[in-house]
């Protein structure tokens, strides 16, 4: 998904629900929202630095949020986001500081028309991963009495291609499955939940 369709869609859903947002250009995060920096990313961006210049924004606005599509989060980058996380949570003592994360998807369903996405906004990065743990810990549950070549088939399955599964994980159960969000990019509709 290319940045501008990002940055339409957050603006969209921003008004919907009555955020007053500025945006901006040039050396400054993409949109301000009263102290607040909103970074937008398209699914290709190359993560160093765009990871330097999130830590920069964390630490210099009274807060960060991120939007991107779901398909461009990779755990390395989530993990990279948590680590900028925990830094701006003990540099600001006495002030819980998280980032927030706004994942945008198309929803591809027979029932929906093109041009219809759904946001879903995470309120810190650690919130992700708990819920991804807590995915992944009952994927990797072995009952009672499964023997040795079946474990080790069915360990080795979760464990490989977990960024893939992570993004589908996050297109089912908070992009497709999540009707109370979506912003309709289509002419003349404006299509909430």
């Amino acid at each position: 998904m290319r940045e501008e369709t990002v940055k339409k869609v957050i603006v969209a859903h921003l008004k919907m629900q009555n955020q007053r947002c500025k945006l901006t250009k040039g050396a400054a995060p993409d949109i301000l929202k009263d102290g607040v920096a909103l970074e937008i990313k398209g699914s290709k961006f190359d993560k160093p630095p765009v990871l330097k210049q999130l830590t920069g924004y964390a630490f210099s606005y009274a807060d960060l949020e991120i939007a991107l599509p779901y398909d461009a989060l990779s755990l390395d980058f989530l993990y990279a986001l948590w680590c900028i996380e925990c830094s701006i949570k003990s540099f600001a003592l006495g002030r819980q500081r998280c980032i927030a994360v706004y994942l945008v998807g198309e929803v591809s369903s027979p029932a929906t028309s093109p041009g219809l996405y759904s946001v879903y906004k995470f309120s810190s990065v650690k919130d992700i991963l708990d819920e991804w743990n807590t995915e992944v810990t009952s994927s990797a549950y072995l009952p009672y009495g499964t023997n040795i070549d079946e474990a080790i088939s069915r360990t080795s399955g979760i464990a490989s291609g977990l960024d893939d599964r992570m993004r589908l994980w996050l297109k089912t159960k908070y992009i497709e499955a999540n009707w109370t969000n979506k912003v309709s990019l289509q002419e003349g509709s404006n299509e909430t939940g």
